[in-house]
Parts: structure tokens; sequence; C-alpha cells
């Protein structure tokens, strides 16, 4: 990952905390099941404050199979191959975590911050750990400039997302993720997906609208 130039200079750390869209222009995501690997597919990515998070998921040909929204506790996949429409209620998977409620933890943890008010972080001397009053466990780790900058992991009932940031070099303040681990839990059944982010935008206005085509089924569903 490189950092955007920006009025002729490298946009630093301190300026990613007031911008309002951060697009993964490239990532790969590989999805892991019982049998074995799923799928291995790629895309785009936007995260816009106040608004939530859209994925776009490509095949190996680069054509769009799915479009997925993540909007306050609202979960909608548009399926282009089934050509239907599934919109999930995420609070049976939330529980009372009101993190993951806010349309701006996206963004939050896309540039390593953690999305819980101050007064409920307890640090220790390596580490900084944190619940927020939903019941969501938050763990913050610092690593070595050899390994890992930066690890935040986000642990919400029997799921966990983790992400692992590196700072490109020493001159270089842009602090965002290289990888997205999510271990997610759907009844007896557990998902494994990894999310390699590759190239990224800073600042780029970007439509945020969910449209559907006309001729899409629509699907109303407690699970996934």
């Amino acid at each position: 990952m490189v950092s955007e130039k920006k009025n002729g200079t490298r946009t630093e750390v301190g300026e990613l905390d007031e911008i309002n869209t951060l697009v993964i222009s490239s990532y790969k995501l590989y999805i892991y099941e019982e049998n074995g690997w799923s799928g291995k597919f790629k895309g785009y990515i936007k995260a816009i404050r106040g608004k939530g998070v859209m994925l776009s998921i490509r095949s190996g040909m680069n054509i769009e199979v799915a479009r997925v929204w993540i909007m306050n506790d609202t979960l909608t996949i548009l399926n282009r191959v089934d050509r239907v429409v599934n919109i999930v209620d995420m609070k049976r998977y939330l529980g009372e975590c009101r993190v993951m409620l806010d349309n701006d933890w996206p963004m939050l943890l896309m540039m390593g911050k953690i999305p819980v008010k101050e007064s409920v972080i307890e640090e220790t001397e390596n580490k900084t750990i944190s619940k927020s009053d939903g019941g969501c466990e938050i763990e913050k780790e610092e690593g070595t400039e050899k390994q890992m900058n930066r690890r935040i992991v986000l642990r919400i009932l029997h799921n966990e997302i983790s992400f692992t940031y590196k700072n490109k070099s020493a001159g270089e303040g842009i602090v965002l993720p290289e990888k997205i681990e999510l271990d997610i839990k759907t009844g007896e059944k557990m998902m494994r997906c990894i999310i390699e982010l590759e190239e990224y935008i800073i600042n780029r206005e970007t439509e945020m609208n969910i449209k559907i085509p006309a001729g899409y089924r629509k699907l109303r569903s407690n699970g996934i």
C-alpha cells in the first residue's frame, strides 16, 4: 500500500482523522469453510464517514458477482448471480454491541482507531484492552518494527474480526490495515474470510446509495 499524494505532499496520519471517504481500490478475498477454500475473489471497498461501508465482490474474470452494504445494523447483499437481494438484520449476531451499530465504525477501524469512548479503555504495559457498554471485547496490540505495528481484534459473541496494520516506512505516517480476518459462526457452521488490501485512495467522494436493478427478487432474512 502507498499513501496518496495530496497537494503535492504525502497525506500524513493526522489528516486521516478528518477524511470523509476511503476507497480500497484493490483487495483479494479468500473464503474458507470446513470442506476447504470455497472461493477466491477480488474487488474494491468504499467506507464513507457517517454512511457505512460497501464492498464490490468480483470473480477471477473481473465480473461482479455480488455487492454488499453494511449500514448500522443492516447487511444488504445484492447477489448478481441469482438476481436476489438478501437483507439481514445483524442484531442477532451483534447482541448489544453498540460499536457495530455506528456507521463510522468501518472508517475508525480502517484508520486503526478503537471505536469506543476513552473512559472504557484499560491500558496495560504492552497493549490496550477495551470492553464497550454493549459487551463487545476489543483488544489492541502493539508489535515490534520487524513484525507488525498494530493489531486490533474485535470479539462479538462467537465471531471475531481482526485488523493488522503496518507502517510502510519510518518516514511515512500512514496507518491502514494490510489484512482483515473474519471468523464467523452461523449456527453450527464456521466460516473464515481473509481480506488482503492492496491499494487505496483518500478523500474521493463516491456514491453509497443502495441501488437495486429492476427485475431482482427481494428476500428478507434473519440469517445468512
